[in-house]
């Protein structure tokens, strides 16, 4: 249905949201809001973990919301998808990852052999509509 970017979203008090470009180095001992489950950020961490780069983790947490509220609290930074709504935050930097492009595709997936649902069929031309298929 759609493709999601990852961005670093980074409280405007820290030295990193000056940076246009942020690499891996430059999250060394950053304070960091974990949010899981998250694809982008299990990669992510794979390459530093690699790279011996460390985070100071300062919150899990599990949603966007959360992680967007705490960065704009300014208690660390967190990897986001880069949904249009979120980007709107004036209180938060958003900035890119220059060493690897994190992003995910969005499906919708339907069981085989049975006629779809009346939702589903609605579902099926919300999604239509919004591709424009």
């Amino acid at each position: 249905m759609w493709h999601d970017t990852y961005l670093l979203a980074i409280p405007p008090s820290f030295s990193l949201s000056l940076q246009d470009t942020i690499r891996l180095e430059d999250l060394h001992e950053q304070p960091f809001i974990h949010r899981a489950p998250c694809e982008a950020l299990t990669s992510l961490q794979q390459l530093l973990d690699m790279e011996g780069i460390k985070l100071q983790i300062r919150a899990r947490i599990q949603t966007v919301e959360y992680a967007v509220g705490l960065v704009a609290a300014g208690l660390g930074i967190a990897l986001i998808p880069a949904i249009p709504a979120l980007l709107e935050q004036a209180d938060i930097v958003f900035r890119p990852l220059h060493d690897i492009e994190l992003k995910r595709t969005v499906g919708l997936a339907m069981p085989l052999g049975n006629s779809p649902t009346a939702q589903q069929k609605q579902l099926m031309e919300l999604c239509k509509l919004n591709l424009g298929a």
